[in-house]
């Protein structure tokens, strides 16, 4: 699957396992580095099936959430122009190949 980012210092954040350690803390930073792996090897969202991955809805939109560990989670977008879309014109996650990370944090924050 192919990555984006929200914000620069997010890029930072999930590409220097350092400064992920020092603002997550050792545990979750390693989680972090396991989830973008299993993120990269994936072909599309629904192949994902660790970190208890669910979509869901809010204000702006649908979102998908992927589980680190100590309340942490994942959040990001598709990112296809136009996304992939069911007959119910919900997000289609089987055919979601490109995401867009929103951010890294407590998954109670959504």
């Amino acid at each position: 699957m192919e990555l984006a980012f929200a914000t620069k210092s997010l890029r930072q954040l999930c590409e220097s396992t350092a400064k992920a350690k020092k603002v997550l803390g050792e545990e979750v930073a390693e989680m972090l580095k396991r989830r973008l792996a299993d993120l990269r090897a994936a072909e599309y969202v629904n192949d994902l099936v660790v970190g208890k991955p669910h979509a869901f809805d809010d204000t702006n939109g649908e979102k998908f959430s992927v589980n680190l560990c100590d309340d942490f989670c994942i959040i990001f977008r598709a990112n296809h122009t136009p996304p992939p879309l069911t007959e119910c014109s919900k997000i289609n996650w089987s055919k979601v190949s490109r995401i867009h990370i929103l951010q890294i944090g407590n998954k109670h924050d959504k």
